[in-house]
């Protein structure tokens, strides 16, 4: 759902959270990156919006 959180960027040596990663749009999450460690400007999650979303919230 739009405004989940589906994710958290850490600092790699700290291990604080920098920033929270938030759904920008329902939908469903068809990719997601595995890694532990992601460059910059690099694909975290893919989502297929959902054109019944609206329907689903209720």
């Amino acid at each position: 759902m739009e405004g989940h959180k589906i994710g958290e960027i850490l600092d790699a040596y700290e291990g604080h959270v920098i920033e929270k990663i938030k759904a920008p749009c329902s939908g469903r999450i068809f990719y997601h990156g595995c890694n532990p460690l992601i460059y910059s400007n690099t694909a975290v999650v893919k989502i297929i919006k959902d054109p019944q979303a609206e329907y689903y919230q209720q």
